[in-house]
């Protein structure tokens, strides 16, 4: 019996290690918005996968993407015309979860393999969307540092910076969903809400805000739940 308690208690540090691991990379993911510079490589990368979510619900549901655009600044456009305009204006936030978990996930329970899979992923999709759906000099060259960005770690062969680098980026994009609906609701600009408002003047912009926070706390609790369940005597990775 006594010789059980070994790997039960290696067990526990190593289950209460991932948690906190986990919870700091969200505090880290929640202040970092307010450093300047060091941020804007996430910040394109959850602007990027917002609007690209838009652009691909917009041509799954019959519609056409024509561009995006980045903006130093961290904001962005995806300019789209047809298909279903209410999946494709809620699908920003929600994409951002689901971008955002699926990142967090291929590098935090699945094999190093993963991790270099979704690296090479990630890289095709902004060469994809450079090529298709990029017009301007600024939105090409903050897409290309996004890539050497991604690349660097992948690179050097070292997977243990490229799961942390993957799992901080995944958690960073999902929070936009969590952050920017909160900005809607101290802001009079445009807005998903409010263009989700014009199209369903029933029902009133803070339900869509409520809708994106509640999509975005469910994916956290999730990962959470994931983080738990793992427990010492995982895969090698």
């Amino acid at each position: 019996m006594a010789r059980k308690k070994v790997p039960v208690m290696q067990d526990f540090f190593a289950s209460m290690k991932k948690k906190i691991g986990f919870l700091l990379l969200i505090l880290i993911a929640l202040l970092l918005p307010s450093l300047p510079v060091i941020h804007w490589p996430f910040a394109w990368l959850e602007t990027f996968f917002h609007e690209w979510s838009h652009g691909m619900v917009a041509w799954l549901t019959g519609g056409l993407l024509h561009r995006i655009e980045l903006h130093w600044s961290g904001a962005g456009l995806c300019h789209t015309s047809g298909g279903d305009r209410s999946w494709v204006l809620w699908s920003g936030y929600a994409g951002s979860v689901f971008w955002g978990m699926t990142i967090y996930l291929s590098a935090s329970v699945c094999q190093s393999r993963y991790s270099s899979m979704m690296t090479a992923l990630l890289l095709a999709v902004l060469a994809a969307t450079a090529l298709l759906w990029v017009e301007d000099e600024t939105t090409w060259t903050i897409m290309a540092i996004m890539a050497l960005f991604l690349l660097w770690p992948w690179r050097r062969r070292q997977p243990e910076l490229m799961k942390l680098l993957l799992r901080f980026s995944g958690l960073y994009v999902l929070m936009d969903a969590v952050r920017s609906p909160l900005q809607i609701l101290a802001t009079t600009q445009s807005s998903d809400a409010l263009l989700m408002a014009q199209i369903h003047p029933h029902i009133p912009p803070s339900l869509w805000w409520l809708s994106w926070e509640l999509t975005a706390l469910c994916g956290l609790w999730l990962l959470w739940r994931m983080t738990c369940q793992r427990n010492g005597s995982a895969i090698n990775r």
